[in-house]
């Protein structure tokens, strides 16, 4: 482990020029060293050499060496997540226990440092001032973060999302071309929770979005509109996410609205919606669904 962390520091290379084989490979290895060694004070962990207790400051501070680093650090969360959560059959039960109430407490922590990593990163894309390089280290960054956010966004808390602003950063990198397809798939995640209608607030969010929604949509639109027996195929897929999207806004919104006593006033914002889903509609292509 000690051997592991101090080659991830002094021993790769920058974040564009390392193989991406060896970053998922080290991210892999360290999820296995934390499955077998990780026990946190919570869970009764003390200081030995066989047990990871302080890995979570360890990764924390793992990220502050380097963009490459902090990469790799996001990267073992998501891997660590889905060995968890949809890989989890060579864990024994008890053990597998541990492992996931270790993880879900300290899910906020790991909230934050995707959050940050994310808003750097989103900053640097939206300065005209950034260099070529800055954004391709960006989109690394940006990319990593919204991957192992993905693995996330089915089971946290979903106030500690919308006390970040998750859902700003989502919509507006609806434009990223190299990163929407990540963007729309962690809006349908989220929005696909079984919830009480209680916190239908906190899935709402996107709604104060709806103008950078729309812009991010204008693009796709109009390709889409015209008629062609040779549709771009990263259009097409984009576009039927984005209606699946409005189409949760709009049945989770209303629902909230009919089911809440005393009622209260649609958001400002549906009908900016309402253009939007309508527009939707409009386009001619057979594989789209209506909002």
């Amino acid at each position: 482990r000690t051997s592991l962390l101090q080659f991830l520091v002094g021993g790769m290379k920058g974040i564009s020029e390392e193989p991406t084989f060896i970053k998922t490979s080290a991210s892999s290895l360290l999820s296995k060293i934390a499955q077998r060694d990780w026990l946190p004070k919570s869970e009764g962990g003390s200081d030995t050499p066989e047990t990871w207790v302080f890995m979570t400051d360890d990764l924390m501070k793992l990220t502050q060496s380097g963009p490459l680093q902090a990469e790799i650090v996001l990267q073992f969360f998501s891997a660590f997540a889905q060995d968890l959560y949809s890989f989890s059959e060579s864990i024994p039960a008890e053990r597998l226990a541990q492992l996931t109430r270790s993880l879900e407490s300290i899910q906020v922590d790991c909230l934050k440092l995707f959050y940050n990593v994310a808003s750097t990163a989103f900053g640097t894309l939206k300065n005209s001032s950034s260099s070529q390089s800055e954004a391709v280290v960006a989109r690394h960054l940006m990319f990593a973060a919204l991957s192992t956010l993905l693995e996330f966004l089915p089971w946290v808390k979903l106030s500690s999302l919308t006390d970040l602003g998750w859902s700003e950063i989502f919509v507006h990198l609806l434009s990223e071309p190299q990163l929407r397809l990540l963007a729309i798939d962690c809006l349908l995640t989220l929005l696909s929770r079984k919830e009480h209608v209680r916190d239908y607030t906190h899935l709402l969010t996107p709604f104060s979005q709806m103008e950078a929604f729309g812009r991010a949509l204008q693009g796709p639109m109009r390709t889409l509109s015209v008629i062609s027996d040779n549709y771009p195929e990263d259009e097409l897929v984009f576009m039927k996410k984005c209606a699946e999207v409005l189409g949760l806004l709009g049945e989770k919104h209303l629902s909230y609205w009919s089911r809440t006593k005393p009622r209260p006033p649609l958001d400002k914002n549906f009908e900016n919606f309402l253009h939007l889903a309508l527009a939707v509609t409009k386009i001619p292509h057979p594989l789209l669904p209506s909002p």
